[in-house]
């Protein structure tokens, strides 16, 4: 021990002689020791709050996933006898307003030779072809709920389409 106490005896006495440069008041080396001692604690103490923050959101996961919220929705669809043909009074309707459709473009006027009205035409004549198409699959399998859904899905678009060129005649 004694050894030892001779050893850092010499080494201090080295440093001294060594690093003349550093003088060391002794409120500075005491205020050098603080200031080592207040980083040690602010590592400590952000570790700390890291932790709490650690455990605050794993008792939130745990509590976020014992009481889940679902939702559940729910719908039907009924599906019964329906016609596969349109009552009269639709199938009339629908031809004078087609009527109404074709004369005004007979009549020169500027909407229908624009962009988007032509290709509202093509798109009817699609439809069209569509419903037809679909009718024969009926007529050929019987009243397939699925044929019968699309064939409804196609005529209220093809309605759409009409009262778009409708509007756009009008306006």
């Amino acid at each position: 021990m004694k050894d030892e106490n001779k050893i850092i005896a010499k080494k201090v006495l080295s440093l001294d002689s060594s690093r003349p440069e550093v003088e060391w008041d002794e409120a500075d080396l005491w205020r050098h020791i603080e200031g080592r001692q207040n980083r040690k604690k602010r590592a400590v103490r952000t570790t700390y709050v890291a932790a709490c923050i650690g455990i605050l959101l794993c008792l939130g996961l745990i509590v976020y996933k014992s009481n889940p919220t679902t939702f559940t929705m729910e719908h039907t669809i009924e599906i019964g006898a329906v016609e596969s043909q349109q009552p009269n009074d639709m199938l009339e309707l629908e031809a004078s307003t087609l009527e109404f459709i074709k004369a005004s473009c007979k009549k020169d006027i500027d909407v229908c030779k624009s962009a988007e009205f032509k290709a509202l035409t093509r798109e009817l004549n699609t439809l069209e072809l569509e419903i037809t198409s679909l009718e024969n699959m009926i007529a050929t399998y019987g009243d397939d709920p699925s044929f019968v859904k699309s064939k409804i899905q196609i005529e209220n678009l093809k309605s759409e389409i009409i009262g778009k060129l409708v509007q756009m005649i009008l306006s």
